[in-house]
């Protein structure tokens, strides 16, 4: 009789502490799921703050940019960082509709850096005579205004590499915004012989389809490294 009793506390305690410890091994895995969840929803909201604050900035520099094609680049840009934002507080994925306005600025992008790349190269190679005045001006009055436009991108380029969710979009806003203020830091530092070499480049580019051709093949090239780029 004895020998049953304690067999039956042993039975008990041992499955009590398997059960305490199941039990204890359980909250501890709802802890961590608790922990996870915080987080992800501190870094959410931390997103959405950073992305109000990315949009504007954008409409700041877009409203000051003297250029209309920047502007709307930039405008584009400032659209998209609108929905991404949305997009986030409705736990959302964004449209492909809205992922084509950041194809379409990183396009331009790829335009607008060959152009400079084609006119510091070509520069000591051609020979002009006589520089019309309105580059001259242009560079001349736009000055400040491109000065305060660098401003607001780098302080929005600064706030997107705070960014901590690990997402394609923000790597790519990340080289769309340091794009917009190279070519900014272009007018800001280029001589009007450059800048009229420049301007004449793209409209050559435009006229020839050479430049979009190109630009093109950099994106294509871009999309085969990695599909789901602007997805």
């Amino acid at each position: 009789m004895q020998t049953k009793v304690k067999r039956y506390i042993m039975y008990v305690l041992t499955n009590r502490n398997v059960t305490d410890l199941f039990m204890l091994k359980r909250k501890d895995n709802l802890k961590i799921q608790n922990d996870d969840e915080d987080m992800k929803n501190s870094i959410t909201k931390q997103d959405i703050k950073i992305l109000s604050d990315v949009r504007r900035l954008l409409k700041k520099a877009a409203d000051v940019q003297p250029c209309p094609g920047c502007k709307h680049d930039i405008e584009q840009l400032e659209k998209f960082v609108g929905e991404k934002k949305d997009a986030l507080e409705n736990e959302k994925l964004v449209n492909k509709k809205t992922a084509e306005l950041l194809k379409e600025v990183d396009f331009v992008n790829e335009l607008t850096d060959i152009a400079i790349v084609v006119s510091r190269i070509i520069k000591p190679f051609v020979r002009i005579r006589k520089i019309p005045e309105i580059y001259e001006k242009v560079l001349r009055d736009d000055m400040n205004a491109n000065r305060t436009v660098r401003k607001y991108l780098v302080d929005a380029y600064e706030d997107i590499c705070k960014l901590e969710r690990r997402d394609k979009h923000y790597m790519l806003m990340k080289d769309v915004v340091a794009s917009f203020i190279r070519a900014t830091e272009f007018k800001l530092s280029v001589d009007k012989y450059t800048f009229y070499i420049f301007d004449k480049t793209i409209k050559w580019g435009y006229k020839t389809h050479l430049l979009s051709a190109t630009s093109k093949i950099i994106v294509g090239i871009k999309c085969i490294l990695n599909p789901w780029r602007y997805e």
